[in-house]
């Protein structure tokens, strides 16, 4: 989406009012297409393909730059618990969530009542990526790991479904730094800097939604399947018998 709008408008511009309106099933190749629509000042982006729109979000005509840093020493001294990365995976598997090794990027957690923050390692070949999916995901990933841990009754995975907006301030190139702020509900604020805690991009406003029953509904898909007739339906008569079940 913004390699789209840069081509349209020679600038890196910011997202606003993201959400994300269906899965992409993939269970063979699938073609996407981003379509760029301009406005008066900015343009409306759509995420289609033959199954409908994936999502949706605009651009804001202004650009910005930051010029906010981590504290990351001050994040680490109060925070009030600290986990290592690797305990997280199965809990999100337990979840329905099974990453794969280049997703798997969490490092060490420290978090607290209302902020969390984690050590991010790039793993795998992202070549050409400003944001490796990987690192980013790593983001997200954090809000439904304090959350695990703090319910570990509840293996339920937060899924995002909204976003207010998403400035993108330099490259994500190499291993980085996550930190996520609670705006209460289930509503955050997320920055990802460098490992000297300058702030690279900024997420505000994402929201997330508790699965009602772990991925169920989400990622699944009705399909038909033959199996054999019985022969208590055969013997009701001749002739074509359609067996219909919800």
């Amino acid at each position: 989406a913004r390699a789209s709008v840069r081509f349209m408008s020679g600038q890196d511009l910011p997202l606003r009012g993201l959400s994300w309106q269906r899965p992409v099933e993939v269970k063979a190749t699938r073609i996407l297409q981003i379509v760029v629509t301009p406005h008066e000042a900015d343009f409306e982006i759509e995420m289609i393909s033959d199954d409908g729109i994936h999502a949706r979000c605009r651009t804001d005509h202004i650009s910005s730059k930051s010029e906010e840093n981590l504290q990351i020493e001050e994040i680490k001294a109060r925070s009030q618990d600290h986990t290592a990365g690797k305990i997280i995976y199965p809990l999100l598997r337990d979840g329905g969530l099974d990453y794969g090794p280049t997703f798997q990027t969490l490092g060490q957690i420290w978090s607290s009542l209302h902020e969390a923050m984690a050590e991010l390692t790039l793993k795998g070949t992202w070549d050409g990526y400003a944001l490796p999916p990987g690192l980013l995901d790593g983001a997200l990933q954090l809000v439904s790991s304090v959350g695990i841990v703090r319910n570990s009754t509840d293996p339920r995975p937060l899924m995002p479904f909204s976003l207010d907006s998403i400035d993108v301030y330099g490259s994500l190139g190499g291993d980085c730094v996550a930190h996520v702020v609670s705006l209460g509900g289930d509503r955050f604020d997320i920055f990802v800097g460098d490992m000297t805690g300058r702030v690279l991009v900024c997420l505000r406003g994402l929201g997330f939604r508790r699965l009602s029953d772990g991925l169920d509904g989400l990622f699944l898909t009705t399909q038909w399947r033959l199996s054999p007739v019985s022969a208590e339906v055969r013997a009701t008569g001749e002739g074509p018998v359609w067996l219909i079940s919800d």
